[in-house]
């Protein structure tokens, strides 16, 4: 090969080499976002499941002595269920938190909320997911 056909090939590979580098730039900052949303999602989902761990903690104090330590566990896994409202549970709730029962219920009624919203942006579907809290029901009184 002549000089001018090595030129000619080295000056025809630049572009080549360029446009893979550009491509391989791209590649690799989209493998950054991505690490960077993995983490922001990890961060989300442990703050998630440390304010679950929270309320059902709150739930299981506000539960002990209202209702036998046998079915505390029950009612904080399934806060919609009938063991909400039997026996005057919710009556005996009211009384224990006696004026933050409205601050109680509004804060439940806040993370419901959000719940629901977050829920709704994920594509959650169009269905009504959220859990009807039984213990925030005026209607037994």
């Amino acid at each position: 090969m002549s000089g001018f056909e090595v030129a000619g090939v080295v000056l025809g590979g630049i572009p080549l080499v360029t446009s893979m580098l550009e491509h391989y730039k791209t590649g690799i900052s989209v493998i950054q976002r991505y690490r960077r949303y993995e983490r922001e999602l990890q961060r989300l989902i442990r703050n998630l499941e440390t304010e679950k761990v929270k309320l059902q903690s709150v739930c299981e104090k506000l539960l002990d002595g209202i209702v036998p330590p046998s079915r505390i566990d029950d009612m904080v896994e399934n806060p919609g269920g009938d063991l909400w409202v039997r026996d005057g549970t919710q009556k005996a709730i009211r009384t224990r938190l006696w004026k933050s029962w409205d601050v109680f219920e509004e804060i439940l009624r806040d993370i419901q909320t959000a719940t629901d919203d977050m829920y709704e942006k994920l594509g959650g579907g169009t269905e009504k997911w959220h859990i009807e809290l039984g213990i925030i029901g005026r209607d037994e009184y």
